[in-house]
C-alpha cells in the first residue's frame, strides 16, 4: 500500500513574498478519494500566502497512486509541472519518475485525465478523437480549420450520449465546442488494439505520456 507523502516547497507569491508549505508528493486515491475532486476543482495543493492572503496554486511533482481507470485499472499517474513539459519531451526532466502507468503535464492536463477514467472511458481513444477533431476536413473539401494553428483540445465530459470537448485556438478569443457521439468513441475504444499499431496513434498513445500535445510539441521543435 502506498503511503501520503508531503514535501516542504518554496513559494513565491505575486506580492514578491517568499514562503514555505508542505505540499503533497504522493496522493493515494484509495486513502483519500477528495483529492481527485480538488484536482477538478482547480484547488489542488491551493494555499494562501501569509503576507497578502492571495489564495495560490502552484505546481509541484506529484505522483497520484491508485486512481480507477475503467479497463486498465486501477493505475498511477506523475504529475509534471507544467514548467518542465519541454525538458521532460526532451528526455533532459533531471530526475528519474520511476514507472507510471500515466504522465499528465501541468494541473489541467491532470485534471482531463482524471475525469476521462471517472467518466469510465479509455484516455488513448479519447485522444484518438481528438485527433479526428483537429484534422477533420472543413466544409466543400477545404483543409481542416486546425490546420497550421496551435490548437488545444480538452475533454470536458459527457452530455446527453456525447462525449463534449473544448477546442481553443481556432478563434483568439473564442472556445470552440465540439461534440462527439458515444457510439463513435465506441467503436475505436472497441478497435483499439489494432488502431495502437497504426500510425499516427501509436505516435501520442504510446504510455507514459499518452496525449496528442506529445506530437505538436515533436512537430514544433
Amino acid at each position: 500500500m502506498t503511503m501520503a507523502a508531503t514535501t516542504r516547497r518554496r513559494i513565491a507569491c505575486f506580492c514578491e513574498k517568499v514562503f514555505e508549505a508542505e505540499l503533497p508528493s504522493v496522493v493515494d486515491l484509495a486513502a483519500r478519494p477528495e483529492a481527485a475532486d480538488e484536482v477538478l476543482r482547480g484547488e489542488f495543493m491551493a494555499v494562501s500566502c501569509p503576507a497578502c492572503g492571495k489564495r495560490l496554486t502552484p505546481e509541484f511533482p506529484c505522483r497520484f497512486t491508485g486512481v480507477p481507470a475503467g479497463t486498465l485499472g486501477t493505475i498511477d499517474i506523475e504529475l509534471v509541472p507544467e514548467a518542465e513539459r519541454v525538458a521532460y519531451l526532451a528526455g533532459r526532466l533531471g530526475r528519474d519518475l520511476g514507472r507510471p502507468d500515466r504522465v499528465a503535464i501541468g494541473v489541467p492536463e491532470l485534471a482531463e485525465k482524471l475525469g476521462i477514467f471517472r467518466a469510465g472511458l479509455d484516455d488513448r481513444a479519447v485522444e484518438m478523437l481528438k485527433f479526428m477533431l483537429v484534422t477533420r476536413p472543413g466544409r466543400d473539401g477545404e483543409p481542416s480549420p486546425a490546420a497550421g494553428r496551435e490548437v488545444l483540445v480538452t475533454f470536458r465530459g459527457i452530455e446527453a450520449g456525447r462525449l463534449l470537448f473544448h477546442v481553443a485556438g481556432l478563434r483568439e478569443t473564442e472556445v470552440a465546442v465540439a461534440r462527439i457521439e458515444q457510439s463513435v468513441y465506441d467503436r475505436i475504444a472497441a478497435d483499439l488494439g489494432n488502431r495502437l499499431a497504426e500510425e499516427p496513434f501509436r505516435d501520442f498513445c504510446e504510455p507514459p505520456y499518452v496525449s496528442l500535445r506529445r506530437v505538436e510539441q515533436e512537430s514544433a521543435s
